[in-house]
């Protein structure tokens, strides 16, 4: 379980993650963004799924 102090660290980390994919896709196309959200969730899901097939 994790302690107040590390919820609220977990949440300011999120929040800067956030605006920096915001800053980093803000003259973007709304179609060019749904595609990027699309593609990084099948790589990180790829991602984890090979994690556990390292050697």
């Amino acid at each position: 379980m994790r302690t107040a102090d590390g919820v609220a660290l977990s949440e300011r980390v999120h929040a800067a993650r956030r605006a920096r994919f915001a800053a980093a896709t803000s003259d973007w196309s709304p179609a060019d963004v749904e595609t990027f959200a699309q593609l990084l969730t099948r790589f990180v899901a790829g991602l984890t799924e090979t994690a556990g097939q390292r050697h």
